[in-house]
């Protein structure tokens, strides 16, 4: 995919909001737990598939975004619903 191709991201005040709610709630979710370096907030939020026997296209998500070790790797998702970020329909609280 180009960079023309790809999505802007998340918005820089959903990034400033997501790091300050997360601080706040888990104050040692900067560091990786695996290797103990720093971890980056990615560029994008994601939504895993809904299981019920098969994928399920359509309908509920569970939107997160994701905390990437910049060393090892190890990823972590929070939900942003849970973390106040996200209405459950989605739009931006």
């Amino acid at each position: 995919m180009s960079e023309k191709e790809r999505t802007a991201g998340l918005p820089e005040d959903w990034r400033d909001r997501f790091t300050e709610i997360l601080l706040r709630k888990a104050p040692g979710a900067g560091k990786c737990a695996r290797c103990g370096n720093n971890l980056t907030l990615a560029d994008d939020a994601i939504t895993p598939a809904i299981w019920n026997g098969a994928a399920v296209i359509g309908g509920y998500t569970y939107p997160q975004a994701m905390l990437v070790c910049e060393n090892c790797g190890d990823t972590s998702y929070f939900n942003l619903v849970t973390l106040g970020i996200l209405s459950p329909n989605g739009e931006l609280e």
